[in-house]
């Protein structure tokens, strides 16, 4: 997801309806940029800009879970958003790509995969 830094109240209003809308009954990952520097997600407060969408993303359990700086301005603009935080085993600064003034995030998610159903070998001819 991209919020540009100049989003109007209309865009900041759209996104709270966004996180709103997320099944509470379904995990959940929303990642991307969102510039609200003036957001500490360590002691959850902000300024009244984005204090709507911070009291949103509680009010939903969602966890915001980047702790680093992700900005070459020393902001955490980059954000992962979950309401299963358990789902997230690491997330890492590997770096900047080209000329960015902003980190890549890797992300490791952990998920369940179905059981396969059949293990049959199957030969393939070779066609030559």
């Amino acid at each position: 997801m991209y919020r540009s830094p100049n989003s109007n109240s209309d865009n900041n209003e759209k996104l709270c309806e966004l996180f709103n809308n997320f099944d509470d009954n379904v995990t959940n990952f929303i990642v991307g940029d969102f510039n609200m520097p003036d957001v500490d997600w360590k002691l959850l407060s902000s300024s009244n800009k984005h204090k709507t969408f911070l009291d949103t993303v509680i009010d939903k359990a969602f966890y915001q879970l980047v702790d680093f700086p992700t900005h070459n301005k020393g902001n955490i603009l980059d954000l992962v958003f979950t309401n299963c935080p358990d789902r997230i085993a690491k997330i890492e600064n590997i770096g900047n790509l080209a000329n960015s003034d902003h980190c890549i995030l890797s992300i490791d998610i952990l998920c369940d995969s179905p059981p396969l159903e059949t293990c049959d070998m199957i030969r393939v001819s070779d066609p030559h």
